[in-house]
């Protein structure tokens, strides 16, 4: 399945929220999905715990959806330092739109890091640019 790839940089901005502590923080995203599908708004956010990647998978197609969404942690020399996934449902074959996530991690971000994001129907690796 080929992969749409799209590099996103979040917003630096701080977050409308009650706690000073919540920031969304400007890095490097990259984001890919199945053919048939589109990663939508992905942003990383600061909280006092790590940090948290917000998004939306669009379904565009009746192709088959996407199971697992993957965040990894990419260091300054390519190599993947973290990664971790959740389950992905709730994008219906028969409906044209988009399921947000959340995913949280306990990573604090330095200025070299980058992340990938992607959607898959496996446990894999997401694709590299």
């Amino acid at each position: 399945m080929k992969s749409g790839l799209l590099t996103l940089f979040a917003i630096a901005s701080v977050a409308s929220s009650a706690s000073a502590d919540v920031r969304t923080i400007d890095v490097p995203i990259e984001v890919s999905a199945p053919r048939g599908f589109a990663m939508r708004t992905v942003s990383a956010t600061r909280t006092p715990n790590g940090t948290r990647f917000h998004g939306a998978v669009c379904r565009r197609s009746r192709s088959l959806a996407p199971t697992r969404l993957r965040v990894e942690r990419i260091g300054a020399n390519g190599q993947i330092l973290a990664s971790t996934s959740q389950s992905l449902s709730g994008l219906s074959v028969n409906q044209r739109h988009c399921q947000t996530f959340d995913l949280v991690t306990a990573w604090e971000v330095t200025p070299s890091d980058r992340f990938r994001v992607c959607a898959k129907r496996d446990a894999t690796h997401c694709v590299a640019p």
